[in-house]
């Protein structure tokens, strides 16, 4: 594990050892998570986001801008 981590893994331990229902707002979240049926359905229905793959452009184009020793982004 990061020795940096922010993520307390004892408390993730505890909570995935006392396997409680996943809080669940009807008007808000599009399934319930604790209805194995409506995962499936919602799942079955997701559109899968492809990423560009090899041999494409890039979207971004690199760049450079140079500025004069009197700029007003010079840093003081």
């Amino acid at each position: 594990m990061n020795q940096h981590s922010k993520t307390d893994w004892a408390r993730v331990k505890r909570e995935a050892e006392a396997d409680a229902p996943v809080p669940f707002d009807a008007e808000t979240d599009p399934y319930d998570p604790n209805d194995e049926a409506a995962v499936e359905a919602f799942a079955a229905q997701a559109k899968v986001a492809r990423r560009r793959g090899p041999g494409r452009a890039p979207l971004k184009v690199p760049t450079t801008i140079r500025f004069d020793a009197d700029c007003a982004f010079r840093r003081s």
